[in-house]
């Protein structure tokens, strides 16, 4: 009995212990493929549309034009992820997401691609993004429970982020060899290897969630009501809004850094952006750790101060491994943020607006960046990338004081609400 019951704490505490979960290892291993196609396509186009125009204010555009769609039509993919079959929604939607992968590649190894096509296809992705994004998210519940969710979430946040990390550096010497067009053709082989693991998953395995059958704007308007209704939840959206719009443009601006500041190319971007995603991979590891959501608001919240410092300390060096070990630190701390607000929405979300919740995620997150890029491109064009990323630290800082107040307010008023069931 004692061997069993050491047995079953070691479980508990295990790192992967996600990964008893068939249909998540499945996802976990064809996602992890699938996005570092997905990163090696960000980086590409990046570079090439900085190529093409040397100008930060369309480097800003091309982030909006793929991430404004959803800020209008993400709650809409919200409402119909809670209504209709979530693995058959990502099938079909990996196919679409194939084929902007595939006409983007037929467009640049041709050599007849310009920039109103990559505009154009930068919206169509925005578009299928808006209801990939949240059936995504609410399908990992499916998959694994509430038990086994934080590590779920966590070892999903780390796959991610080592897919940030590998497609980058993928990509900077597929660039620096071969050209955009390769990294665009590698993005579309990707997309098999999620839509062959979720047409292994066994259907008997994955949580039954009723579906919702309220007409779609009403079942908006309740999602939005009952987020805004939930403390926890209104302060898990603030935190997504604010690294969206003001630590989001870091990302945006790095082809500048690497070009005008390390004196760099393509292989210099790769390095920047896996640093990044290195830290990120660190921090999402650092969560995985964790037994329970406890005070995950407080947590989230002061990890923003940190990044608040790296960010700045980033604008400020022209050396190179120091721009690499400060993205490091807004990777670990980026991440922690991130994560544990959306851990925070998926444990208090029951399971006929988990949908709806993850959509407000990718509106915060997701919806929110474009005004982000678009600004900073616009106020980088005046006053350069550096002073501009250095006002995004101070000014992410000052809010993120106050959102830590806040936060230690909710964990306490939850603790006493829990000590005071209890009774």
């Amino acid at each position: 009995m004692q061997i069993e019951a050491d047995a079953n704490l070691t479980e508990q505490h295990s790192i992967i212990r996600a990964f008893k979960h068939r249909n998540f290892t499945y996802y976990f291993f064809g996602q992890s493929i699938s996005l570092i196609g997905t990163f090696s396509q960000m980086l590409a186009i990046s570079w090439l549309v900085w190529r093409m125009t040397d100008s930060p204010f369309l480097l800003g555009a091309i982030n909006f034009a793929v991430q404004f769609p959803m800020l209008i039509l993400a709650l809409i993919g919200g409402a119909v992820a809670d209504r209709y079959d979530r693995r058959k929604l990502m099938i079909a939607m990996q196919i679409l997401c194939m084929l902007q992968a595939f006409l983007l590649a037929f467009l640049t190894l041709k050599g007849i691609v310009s920039l109103w096509q990559i505009f154009a296809l930068g919206v169509f992705l925005g578009c299928v993004y808006s209801f990939e994004f949240p059936a995504r998210n609410a399908f990992i519940t499916d998959l694994v429970g509430k038990k086994d969710l934080l590590n779920a979430v966590s070892l999903n946040g780390a796959m991610l982020h080592a897919a940030r990390m590998i497609g980058p550096m993928i990509a900077g010497w597929i660039v620096a060899w071969r050209g955009e067009g390769e990294c665009f053709l590698f993005n579309t082989l990707t997309f098999m290897a999620l839509i062959t693991a979720l047409l292994m998953m066994k259907r008997d395995k994955i949580l039954h969630v009723e579906k919702d059958k309220t007409p779609f704007l009403p079942a908006i308007v309740h999602g939005i009501k009952h987020m805004w209704g939930e403390p926890g939840l209104k302060l898990g959206f603030i935190i997504l809004a604010i690294v969206s719009l003001l630590i989001m443009p870091l990302v945006y601006m790095l082809p500048i850094f690497a070009d005008q500041v390390f004196g760099g190319g393509a292989i210099t971007l790769g390095w920047l952006m896996a640093a990044a995603a290195g830290g990120s991979f660190i921090g999402a590891l650092i969560l995985a750790h964790r037994k329970n959501s406890d005070k995950l608001s407080t947590i989230s919240a002061a990890a923003l101060i940190p990044v608040s410092i790296s960010v700045f300390a980033f604008s400020q060096t022209s050396t190179l491994w120091i721009g690499l070990l400060t993205l490091v630190l807004v990777g670990i701390f980026d991440t922690i943020a991130i994560a544990g607000s959306i851990t925070l929405l998926q444990y208090t979300t029951p399971g006929h607006l988990r949908g709806r919740m993850m959509s407000l995620f990718v509106t915060a997150f997701m919806g929110f960046a474009p005004i982000g890029s678009l600004a900073g491109g616009t106020v980088a064009r005046e006053i350069g990338a550096p002073m501009t990323i250095s006002a995004c630290g101070v000014l992410c800082l000052i809010i993120s004081l106050f959102v830590l107040i806040k936060a230690r307010r909710i964990d306490v008023s939850s603790k006493r609400f829990c000590e005071d069931s209890s009774k």
